[in-house]
């Protein structure tokens, strides 16, 4: 297995000899065994054969293992990390510390759907579960009248759900299309040709759905359809990060889409993209987005 990430890489939260930006999905070579990833923008945390290891935040490069088992699931922000432990509580770590969290139920709603959650206790302001096909926001049911739940991923802003027919559902902020028009237009004529020739023009690719209306708004507060993909196309499954999102198709192609001041998208530049575009990795696993950083777990030694 290959691992391959791209992004923020100022506090060596990537690899420690590299730039401060990646752009382009690059091989992290001192990472062995990793079977999860969570980012923040500042540091990872790394899963391995051998226990949890964090690196980047202050220069740390240590491991958790001697703290945290294994199979505690584990959910992490900029400021803390929560785990749900061996004993089903729900545990925050903060200033290198762990304290138990203790929740007070709204007896008015069905406890049964609203079990403790690690999304619950990371970040109030973008809680997004999924309990029994349903989807809930801050404990409140969604209006989604179609097919159950999946996958709920959560960005900083965003948010993004899969059904179980292949349909993605997104809601919370965007990318407003004339701000990216504007910033495409300061490019200069080398700069827009080598994005080009960097990522492949997707606006011609087949899988593209070329009869898309370009309707992007800044702020979708309920879940709404994507049609970026011909009705051929499935998606197997989508990872969001603070502003950026991540589709892999049933065809094994991976796409990125959203902000792309730190090269989180993996496209060999940093402007924005409205619309998804390939990323040049082939035979992901598995991938993970958070904060300004994308990974990928990749069969391909070189990811690329």
């Amino acid at each position: 297995m290959a691992l391959v990430a791209c992004g923020l890489n100022a506090n060596s939260q990537i690899t420690p000899a590299g730039p401060p930006l990646l752009c382009c999905p690059t091989p992290v070579r001192d990472k062995k065994d990793v079977c999860e990833v969570h980012i923040a923008c500042s540091h990872i945390l790394w899963k391995t054969n051998a226990g949890w290891q964090i690196t980047g935040y202050r220069n740390l490069d240590y491991s958790l293992e001697e703290e945290m088992a294994q199979r505690w699931k584990i959910s992490m922000s900029e400021m803390r990390m929560a785990a749900i432990n061996d004993d089903g509580a729900v545990v925050l770590r903060e200033k290198g510390q762990w304290r138990k969290l203790f929740f007070q139920r709204d007896t008015a709603m069905d406890s049964r759907n609203l079990g403790p959650s690690v999304q619950q206790v990371e970040d109030q302001d973008r809680i997004a579960e999924s309990e029994n096909g349903k989807m809930y926001s801050i404990g409140v049911p969604l209006p989604y009248g179609g097919s159950r739940i999946s996958v709920v991923e959560v960005g900083k802003e965003h948010c993004m759900a899969l059904t179980t027919d292949g349909v993605v559902l997104t809601w919370g902020s965007g990318i407003d299309s004339k701000v990216e028009e504007i910033r495409t237009n300061e490019q200069s004529g080398n700069d827009h040709k080598a994005s080009l020739e960097g990522t492949g023009d997707c606006r011609t690719d087949p899988r593209i759905n070329k009869g898309r209306a370009k309707d992007v708004v800044n702020v979708q507060t309920s879940p709404r359809l994507l049609d970026f993909w011909n009705e051929d196309m499935a998606i197997i499954d989508v990872k969001g990060g603070d502003r950026h999102t991540l589709y892999q198709l049933e065809d094994g192609s991976v796409w990125s889409t959203g902000m792309n001041k730190y090269g989180q998208l993996g496209l060999g530049d940093t402007a924005e993209r409205n619309e998804p575009c390939l990323v040049p990795v082939t035979g992901v696993r598995t991938m993970f987005a958070g904060g300004w950083i994308s990974v990928f777990i990749a069969t391909d030694t070189s990811g690329r």
